[in-house]
């Protein structure tokens, strides 16, 4: 059962264009454990994510105050993104429609609208 769960998991992963990655980072073993029941521990000891974000993967820890399930504790990965630029819009003046009421602006927008 559990072996046919793996083979699942990872044709999903394949269909979705996803990598499997291994979660070696150096750490405390209360930052690392995720399960706990008694006396058993269970680590995570891969992640899945896309192809083309695994390099930006910095950080994967374990927050024990944060329990998601029983008996299980919340997995935060850290990922790093590059900042885009965000571009301006071309500024476009707005048409000022309360001075309209004022017979000189409004003859003048008339004028210019006629042409």
């Amino acid at each position: 059962m559990y072996y046919g769960c793996i083979h699942i998991c990872l044709t999903v992963g394949n269909a979705l264009n996803l990598v499997t990655c291994n979660t070696l980072f150096r750490k405390q073993e209360a930052k690392l454990v995720t399960y706990v029941a008694g006396s058993v521990k269970s680590t995570v000891d891969y992640i899945m994510v896309r192809q083309k974000d695994k390099a930006k993967v910095r950080n994967i820890k374990v927050i024990s105050s944060e329990k998601c399930v029983p008996k299980h504790k919340l997995l935060v990965m850290d990922m790093w993104f590059k900042a885009t630029k965000s571009w301006r819009r071309k500024f476009e003046p707005r048409v000022l429609v309360w001075k309209l009421k004022e017979e000189k602006t409004c003859e003048e927008y008339r004028r210019i609208v006629a042409k």
